[in-house]
């Protein structure tokens, strides 16, 4: 992907994110400041959806954060990288050096995130025989 491809994915996302976000603000800010006459029927399936959503959003990131937690604790090390791209942007073209720095950085094994792959690094030669044997 190029850059200008990327940055049109980013800004579409924002967008969209702005979106969902002035949709609750203004559910919310109405169900706050509604007052107590029942002339809208229509207005509590709305605040009911809006609550279900958000609940809904809130379980799913806590389901992800238990699940990377326990990934973590199996895994290497590894560098910090981008959300949506990892640690792609900050590999240059000579891939033996960076994996060199990173090796003297993080041991002879350590994982990346490239995209939305998930990659592992062994840059020790024994390592390597004895990950090829089991």
């Amino acid at each position: 992907m190029c850059r200008q491809e990327i940055l049109g994915i980013v800004s579409k996302l924002l967008n969209l994110h702005k979106m969902i976000m002035h949709t609750i603000y203004a559910k919310w800010a109405r169900w706050v400041g509604r007052s107590n006459n029942s002339n809208d029927k229509g207005c509590l399936a709305e605040e009911a959806l809006t609550i279900s959503i958000l609940l809904l959003s809130l379980l799913w990131y806590m389901l992800i954060s238990i699940k990377s937690g326990k990934e973590r604790a199996l895994l290497p090390p590894r560098p910090l990288g981008l959300p949506v791209l990892g640690y792609l942007p900050f590999l240059g073209t000579n891939l033996h050096y960076e994996f060199g720095e990173l090796a003297c950085r993080y041991g002879p094994i350590f994982k990346l995130q490239l995209g939305n792959k998930l990659c592992v690094v062994l840059s020790s030669p024994s390592l390597i025989k004895e990950v090829m044997r089991e």
